[in-house]
């Protein structure tokens, strides 16, 4: 068996980001198939290799679960005498996915000399442990408030996408913050990806009121790339009732996890990101960022 790889390290997803996938050379890992080999992906900048690069984590992929060593040893070879790359820094998956990408895979890292620079904190909601009781008080009265009004959770057409995008880029801006992603580059992902990529509304009386684009990350992990509300609505808190929504949504399509991504800053908690996100039932895991020099 091998670990499986997650889209931010897919062809498809490197040719569309610009981002380089190092696939170990059949010699360096015992005459496999190159189309099976350990693979990596993300950027390569003055001789330091960052995986992802683009996305929500990267790491080592593709690995063989009997023998974690050779796999990481022979990436490390290519990186090292191919690419002639001096330092290597990854983001690894976040520790609720370790039944995928075991956490050995950092206390292998160290073995070769990689050191835990920080660890982020990732906020995900189980599904199946989720009800609607581990909500906050208050977010459990803006519930029922959402459906007095008859607010309707939906997904989102591909005709509907820029009136989303543009939602979402309003919501950005009341905080200080841009999206790091064109409308076209994420028109284009929905094409490549149409079975990874998703898109959600909240509306009420027809009129697009809260939204989300979310990516299925890794197998039955559903992340939240970004969502937002319409500030004319946020008394109704219109997010809480989409996070409701959300977990209905991927209970039915057989998702494990709904990741709302990382609460911090290399390393730093922000404090009110993570209480927004407990008070919708969501529990944090460790996500560590390692910097190994090759």
């Amino acid at each position: 068996m091998v670990t499986p790889i997650p889209m931010f390290a897919t062809d498809e997803f490197a040719k569309l980001m610009g981002l380089k996938i190092v696939q170990v050379h059949p010699r360096l890992s015992g005459g496999t198939p190159a189309t099976t080999s350990p693979r990596i992906a993300g950027t390569l900048k003055d001789r330091i290799f960052s995986s992802p690069g683009v996305g929500t984590f990267g790491g080592i992929f593709n690995l063989d679960t009997g023998d974690f060593n050779q796999g990481i040893s022979s990436v490390i070879g290519e990186l090292k005498s191919v690419h002639s790359v001096e330092e290597l820094l990854i983001l690894l998956p976040s520790d609720h996915l370790s039944d995928l990408y075991p956490e050995t895979l950092k206390e292998i890292l160290a073995k070769f000399g990689g050191v835990v620079e920080f660890q982020d904190l990732n906020h995900v909601i189980e599904m199946a442990d989720w009800s609607r009781t581990l909500l906050s008080r208050g977010n459990q009265k803006k519930l029922r408030q959402c459906n007095e009004n008859n607010f309707e959770f939906r997904m989102i057409t591909d005709g509907e996408l820029s009136d989303l995008y543009e939602v979402l880029c309003l919501n950005r801006e009341g905080i200080g913050a841009t999206i790091s992603m064109t409308l076209g580059q994420i028109e284009d992902s929905f094409k490549n990806f149409p079975e990874k990529y998703f898109s959600f509304g909240v509306f009420s009386s027809k009129q697009l009121i809260a939204g989300a684009i979310c990516v299925e990350t890794a197998p039955r992990n559903l992340y939240v790339y970004m969502w937002g509300d319409d500030v004319n609505f946020r008394r109704f808190s219109p997010i809480t009732f989409l996070c409701s929504s959300l977990i209905d949504f991927g209970s039915s399509r057989n998702f494990q996890y709904l990741d709302l991504g990382t609460s911090s800053i290399d390393g730093k908690i922000l404090e009110g990101v993570a209480r927004y996100k407990e008070n919708l039932g969501a529990n944090g895991f460790d996500k560590s960022y390692i910097r190994l020099v090759l």
